[in-house]
């Protein structure tokens, strides 16, 4: 049986795509989904990387917002590995 997770879905994308991340955030928002999305979930004095790393163990599954720019972006490229390691979909 798997664990309970804090989110449904952790948010991968490109910092320039973020005017098109949002809406897809607001819309599984609205239909009741969770999302850890960075720019909405981090706080001030967070420790950055820890709180991704977490954040993604803590999800039932990842989207990546495919594009150039996250494509190019050496932190969803991260993201995106760890994800791969820790066996999320």
């Amino acid at each position: 049986m798997e664990q309970q997770k804090k989110y449904d879905f952790f948010l991968c994308y490109g910092r320039r795509d973020l005017d098109l991340v949002r809406p897809w955030a607001a819309t599984l928002a609205h239909y009741g989904f969770s999302c850890f999305m960075d720019m909405t979930r981090l706080q001030s004095g967070d420790e950055f990387i820890t709180t991704i790393m977490d954040s993604i163990e803590q999800s039932r599954a990842l989207l990546y917002f495919a594009s150039p720019n996250a494509n190019s972006s050496s932190w969803a490229q991260r993201e995106l590995e760890y994800a791969h390691t820790k066996g999320l979909k």
